[in-house]
């Protein structure tokens, strides 16, 4: 003989957990809500991002599309904490160039872009009336690198200095290796 099988009413019904079962998803549930209470607070409490900071990261990385299509209502001589003004941070990521053909060098058309791109990037931020006299605060935290590769590497800090004071430096180091 088989037993009988449990009515279909009855195979539904789940038992109930054990004892230290419910107080274990009573724990968790604290703990999830304890999470998300801090997570709120902490949110509250973090210091905001600068204002136009994809600008600023868009200019470091010397991304002229996206500089070009998302053009905004901003100063251009606004001072970032890192970066320093848009001027000083074109390029700020660090520029890597690269050179063919010996002994006279002649740029790679990657390279040729890049410069190409940087030119167009300090054109726009001029016409948008950034002044490349405006001197960084010495709290600014940024440098520009520029590297010719195998033949110099170069880095400028960015505090205290204007973008003309900045880029000169480079320029002629530059111009001393060749």
């Amino acid at each position: 003989l088989r037993p009988a099988a449990p009515p279909r009413h009855r195979a539904l019904l789940r038992p109930s957990p054990p004892n230290g079962a419910m107080e274990a998803v009573a724990a968790t549930a604290v703990a999830a809500a304890a999470g998300l209470a801090w997570l709120k607070w902490s949110r509250l409490l973090k210091v905001e991002e600068p204002p136009h900071e994809w600008m600023f990261t868009a200019l470091a990385h010397s991304r002229k599309d996206i500089v070009l299509k998302g053009d905004p209502d901003m100063s251009w001589n606004e001072v970032h904490p890192r970066f320093g003004t848009p001027l000083h941070s074109i390029g700020a990521a660090g520029i890597c160039l690269k050179v063919e053909g010996h002994p006279t060098y002649d740029w790679t058309l990657e390279s040729a872009a890049c410069i190409k791109d940087l030119f167009s990037l300090f054109e726009f931020a001029l016409q948008r009336g950034a002044d490349p006299n405006v001197v960084c605060p010495r709290t600014c935290t940024g440098s520009i690198k520029f590297v010719v590769k195998d033949i110099y590497d170069l880095q400028e800090p960015v505090a205290g200095r204007s973008p003309i004071s900045l880029w000169l430096p480079p320029s002629h180091r530059g111009q001393g290796t060749d």
